[in-house]
């Protein structure tokens, strides 16, 4: 009876180091999976033209109420940032008064607030970049989440790059400043 119960320990023993070893492999997958996630998260997402279609039939309407096809204002020469942004946003405020001496010349600003709020709003910030109203079923085909949202399109409407993150995006900003 004592033999059979030293060989059931025995056996618990190595099944119990195989479980230790298992759930420590669970556990490593894990934190490197979370650890993955933290990343795409905080980081700059590059899309490639491959992976994309083009946005360029967007319709847009400026703070007058014309109305655009992304196309149309987008740079030819090289790619535009568009800047989403909501009004109220504290942290979009802030990005606003840093954004637009980086990136003047190739950026858009669009919100999707009524166009009689933009305008306003346009007149209050100082904001000199083209403002634009966008429809709210954009947000799911450029896959906005939150604002502020800085995407980046090359000539030929491919979206190639996404920030979503008020510190990701200053800190972008300030590569885009020591890169140029």
């Amino acid at each position: 009876m004592f033999h059979d119960m030293d060989m059931i320990l025995t056996l618990l023993k190595n099944r119990g180091i195989i479980l230790i070893l298992f759930f420590m492999v669970v556990a490593i997958t894990l934190v490197l999976l979370r650890q993955k996630m933290r990343e795409y998260r905080s980081h700059t997402i590059y899309i490639g033209s491959e992976t994309s279609a083009p946005i360029t039939n967007f319709d847009l309407v400026n703070a007058t109420g014309e109305s655009f096809k992304l196309q149309d204002i987008m740079s030819t020469d090289s790619s535009t940032w568009i800047y989403f942004f909501s009004p109220n946003c504290g942290a979009c405020k802030a990005i606003n008064n840093q954004i637009e001496p980086k990136l003047s010349k190739n950026l858009i600003y669009a919100s999707f607030a009524p166009i009689s709020f933009l305008s306003t709003y346009k007149k209050k910030s100082g904001i000199s970049a083209p403002l634009f109203s966008l429809h709210p079923k954009y947000t799911r085909i450029i896959g906005i989440s939150t604002v502020p949202f800085l995407i980046k399109i090359d000539r030929r409407g491919y979206i190639i790059e996404k920030e979503s993150n008020y510190k990701v995006i200053l800190d972008r900003l300030t590569d885009i400043t020591k890169s140029n």
